[in-house]
């Protein structure tokens, strides 16, 4: 990850985009890409930013978190999993575990339900 910082990652099916408050994450960011994103609550924020997050897998390999937003005002950080989906992981929950693989079935992340049902990478 960009400036070997850990940060908590909400695994998130009911959100659109990847996105981050956090501008130190970004292994690369292209600041001319802006626009809003809308929450459930109907309030907007500024996006100012879309760039690659770089993450150690379970395996130790390096993978590209790709099409990340950055928004300042984002106090938490999201994976989304249907973008996840449509970039060709496969995701599975079962028994309380989330397990993510990539095309070729390789296991990226296995992450534990917390007691309050949220799935918390740890990138």
């Amino acid at each position: 990850m960009g400036a070997d910082q850990e940060q908590w990652w909400y695994l998130d099916s009911g959100a659109s985009n990847h996105m981050t408050g956090s501008k130190a994450v970004f292994f690369e960011l292209d600041d001319d890409v802006t626009g809003t994103v809308k929450f459930g609550d109907g309030s907007r924020v500024a996006i100012q930013g879309h760039g690659t997050i770089i993450f150690r897998c379970q395996n130790e390999e390096h993978r590209a978190l790709t099409d990340v937003y950055y928004i300042p005002q984002l106090r938490s950080s999201i994976i989304s999993i249907g973008q996840l989906d449509e970039r060709g992981s496969e995701v599975l929950i079962k028994d309380g575990v989330l397990r993510i693989r990539d095309r070729e079935q390789r296991l990226l992340a296995k992450v534990k339900r917390s007691l309050n049902r949220l799935y918390l990478l740890d990138l």
